[in-house]
């Protein structure tokens, strides 16, 4: 379905089956069972990289942009945060959480699907992970986001350090 606004939402979706690789899979299914999920892996695995099973939930704006929280329809514990600049026509980092607490996530460069039909078409065919910039972070990054997302704005911190 396309969207009605800036396209970031189609854009994610489009994403998904990109930044859940196989490792993210172990890491996300790993904090899943420790959290009291029921799935087995194959119906996890399955569940969590359908795009369709994606939906936002809300858009708030932020001190240094917007953030757009995401949950998975099928896996109740699944959420994914994704923090766009004030202009709203990107996004610049994204976390995957469980159960509220961030597991695993990156930096990228993700243009809204309404910036260029041709980058558009790009993105919902690629699986090809050199086609799509991103980065992931570190575990101390992860670390500081845990904290920040406890106590406050959890993907603020690394919009002011590339400022610094």
């Amino acid at each position: 379905m396309a969207s009605l606004g800036h396209g970031i939402s189609d854009a994610v979706r489009n994403h998904i089956p990109v930044w859940i690789d196989e490792v993210l899979i172990d890491l996300l299914y790993e904090h899943y069972k420790k959290a009291g999920g029921v799935l087995e892996k194959p119906a996890f695995r399955s569940r969590i990289r359908q795009s369709e099973q994606w939906v936002r939930k809300s858009r708030r704006n932020t001190s240094s942009g917007y953030e757009r929280l995401y949950h998975c329809k099928t896996v109740q514990k699944a959420t994914l945060i994704v923090h766009s600049p004030p202009e709203d026509m990107s996004a610049n980092g994204y976390v995957f959480q469980i159960d509220g607490k961030p597991v695993a996530g990156g930096k990228t460069k993700m243009k809204s699907v309404q910036v260029s039909t041709a980058l558009s078409r790009t993105d919902k065919t690629s699986v090809r992970p050199q086609d799509v910039v991103f980065v992931k972070f570190s575990e101390e990054e992860l670390q500081k986001m845990r904290v920040q997302a406890e106590y406050g704005d959890g993907l603020d911190y690394f919009e002011h350090e590339r400022e610094a």
